[in-house]
């Protein structure tokens, strides 16, 4: 006979209701709070991080801190703007070299006291100044040794122009009277520097002039708010990193960034750079007749008619050498340069083909600053000795009569 078992009936027990008072929002924002400060030091420690070791950022922001490295002890100077100071005695350390700087009474890299007469002097911007090989391997210095006999002078100035040239052969070489002034031209930087310098100039000579040429692009480029903010925040090595790390994932680029040779070196190439020089010489922001063949054409007559034999000489970037392999457009800003500077008569010594013969077996910059490595030095020497023998008599130098002045 079958039991009947008893039937239970199941009752619904309600659950609390989750307490939504004030405690508990509190509990919420604690939480919150916490995970902010946690973020906040795993910041702060992923940028005390790189900013230790650099080289693990991203390619493209490596070369966005080697821009602000390297020698930066400069004076006012109502002539030029600004000038590296006197006497300076200091061992710069970078990611690419290590070398003593060691500056002339002026801010010039030269050992004293000057010669007289110079057989040759030398303008041009940092390139000429020997960054990372020092006033020993710079290539004036190489071009003098090579020389035997004749000597040679180095006026370079760092973040320099075709009008600060043309200022400095005035107030410094004409009344020593060279026999040969040669205006290097550093095409990737000197056409920006000779707008910078020109503004500088128009606005009145501001002081901190080296200040003036780091703002620039903010205070002259039309510029909104939005992107002052941006700018300020890109001085954290964790943001740049986080933002070329991104940009490299979202955006397909055909730009070359980095070029291996056979030995294992290795060049890192802008990629930013690249673009700038694509927009060529003669973009609405650019005035490269007034502010840039103006004061050569200038120079080129002061030296002729104090005697002195003239030329120009283009100097490359790494970027136009290796990168207008995959982008052709790299070279319009040189191209430019080139064709205004021929219409204007002016006598040049071109270097872009040998460095782009002599640098495909071996890199003649450093992997990440944008300046000549001592291979570079010994190039940049070479041509110049070579044209030096073939151009200007070797016989003994005797100064213009009544030439000079200011």
């Amino acid at each position: 006979m079958a039991v009947s078992r008893p039937v239970r009936s199941r009752q619904h027990i309600p659950l609390p209701a989750p307490d939504r008072g004030p405690g508990a929002r509190s509990s919420a924002w604690t939480v919150l709070r916490r995970i902010a400060v946690a973020a906040g030091v795993i910041a702060v420690g992923l940028e005390v991080t790189l900013r230790a070791w650099p080289q693990l950022c991203p390619a493209q922001e490596q070369l966005k801190i080697a821009e602000t490295t390297g020698f930066d002890a400069f004076v006012d100077d109502s002539l030029l703007g600004a000038r590296p100071q006197p006497l300076v005695r200091e061992t710069v350390h970078t990611a690419d070299y290590r070398y003593a700087v060691a500056l002339d009474s002026l801010g010039f890299p030269n050992h004293e006291p000057w010669p007289s007469h110079p057989d040759i002097a030398v303008l041009g911007n940092s390139l000429a100044v020997g960054p990372g090989v020092g006033m020993d391997g710079q290539f004036t210095t190489l071009m003098q040794r090579a020389l035997a006999g004749r000597s040679v002078l180095n006026l370079g100035l760092p973040g320099g122009s075709p009008a600060q040239e043309l200022r400095i052969y005035q107030a410094y070489l004409r009344a020593l009277h060279p026999r040969v002034v040669i205006a290097t031209v550093w095409v990737a930087s000197d056409v920006d520097n000779a707008t910078q310098f020109a503004h500088w100039r128009s606005e009145g000579a501001p002081p901190d002039f080296t200040a003036y040429r780091e703002r620039f692009g903010t205070t002259h480029g039309g510029r909104t708010e939005l992107k002052r903010i941006r700018d300020a925040l890109s001085r954290s090595y964790l943001l740049r990193a986080v933002y070329y790390a991104g940009r490299g994932l979202v955006r397909s680029d055909s730009l070359t960034g980095q070029v291996n040779f056979p030995d294992g070196e290795m060049l890192l190439l802008s990629v930013r750079a690249q673009r700038r020089l694509a927009r060529g010489a003669t973009r609405a922001d650019v005035a490269l007749a007034s502010d840039f063949i103006r004061p050569l054409s200038t120079l080129r007559a002061a030296a002729d008619s104090d005697g002195a034999r003239f030329v120009v000489v283009l100097l490359p970037s790494k970027e136009e050498i290796y990168g207008a392999t995959t982008f052709p457009a790299v070279l319009a800003t040189v191209r430019d340069v080139r064709a205004a500077l021929s219409a204007a008569g002016l006598p040049m010594l071109d270097l872009y083909s040998l460095f782009r013969a002599r640098g495909s077996e071996r890199p003649p910059f450093y992997e990440h600053d944008i300046h000549f490595n001592a291979y570079g030095n010994q190039l940049v020497a070479q041509a110049l000795d070579a044209w030096i023998v073939d151009s200007v008599p070797s016989t003994p130098h005797t100064p213009r009569s009544g030439a000079g002045g200011g």
